[in-house]
């Protein structure tokens, strides 16, 4: 009784979110598309962001199969699709290398990369999928879109488009800052000795204090997680990209703890926010004037919005 309630529950946090995702270990019984979309499904809420952006872009809901699935079946994927999308979150970690060596051994219809990127661990000394198998997709790709530059240099693949995360067309579509005053910590489990410092300090110090690790719950999904931890919250402590990347997005100033060269890349090449490595700098710049360009927010979504629409093109066109 408890699992088949928290299943109803699951099901409905991802209902929430206007779309629903199988977990597809296998071939789709009929497909409702012609093109296929390779997922992450981790219930991390930077896995599913760019997906829903990708939606709202094409207009259509692409079939899914997600890259965890032992079993890819690439023949009837080649019979039954003209196209395959690869997009959204941190599809190039190092964990999804068989994927990618499958892929570029056993798929014979075109290829788009959209909105991927690599992730690069202080802590680890892999640094994704070997460039080698990537290259190895040449000729197959149709376009190639990364997140920011340090995934494109680390693949050099000809006529790579790099602009922001696809997530920030859905978030500015779908979603809007509120005047809240609460402070959120969107941060790893891995940093909870820092995350209990920081969340200490701020009960002393601010009126409200929020966690969360962005993974969504049988009763907590996407779109509740957004309008309540981030529409309302004046200033968002992060080490997670995609905390950072809402935060851009809704226009709500953010620090940025990072775990990840990415977090780096991310706010060096678009700013918004502040790029600390220590506690002791987070506490003091949390009570910080900090001004966001709004500018820039909308020359990103803009940039985004216009990768997407040659997606968009080139699927309408299969």
């Amino acid at each position: 009784m408890i699992k088949k309630l928290s299943t109803f529950f699951y099901s409905k946090a991802i209902q929430d979110q206007r779309v629903t995702f199988p977990d597809n270990k296998r071939r789709i019984h009929k497909p409702r598309s012609k093109v296929i979309q390779f997922y992450s499904s981790v219930h991390n809420i930077g896995n599913y962001m760019p997906i829903l952006a990708g939606h709202e872009i094409l207009d259509m809901v692409p079939d899914k199969w997600c890259l965890q699935a032992k079993n890819i079946d690439f023949d009837y994927i080649n019979n039954n699709y003209k196209g395959v999308i690869i997009g959204g979150a941190g599809l190039l970690h190092s964990n999804f290398e068989n994927f990618w060596s499958l892929l570029a051994k056993e798929c014979k219809i075109p290829i788009t990369i959209w909105g991927v990127g690599l992730c690069a661990p202080y802590n680890s000394d892999r640094f994704g999928v070997n460039s080698k198998i990537v290259n190895k997709l040449q000729g197959k790709l149709e376009l190639v879109n990364f997140r920011d530059e340090l995934t494109a240099h680390y693949y050099n693949l000809p006529n790579t488009n790099i602009s922001f995360c696809p997530t920030i067309v859905y978030i500015v579509n779908n979603y809007k800052r509120k005047s809240g005053d609460q402070v959120l910590l969107a941060m790893h489990n891995e940093l909870d000795d820092e995350k209990e410092v920081l969340f200490k300090y701020l009960k002393k110090n601010t009126e409200h204090v929020l966690t969360t690790n962005n993974q969504q719950s049988p009763w907590y999904g996407l779109t509740q997680m957004i309008e309540k931890l981030y529409c309302e919250s004046k200033v968002i402590v992060t080490s997670k990209l995609h905390g950072a990347i809402t935060a851009f997005s809704l226009g709500i100033p953010y620090i940025a703890f990072p775990v990840d060269k990415k977090l780096d890349e991310f706010v060096d090449s678009h700013g918004n926010g502040l790029l600390v490595h220590d506690i002791e700098s987070v506490i003091e710049f949390i009570e910080r004037e900090m001004e966001v360009d709004h500018k820039n927010i909308k020359q990103e979504y803009n940039s985004t919005l216009e990768f997407g629409l040659k997606v968009k093109s080139w699927v309408n066109s299969l």
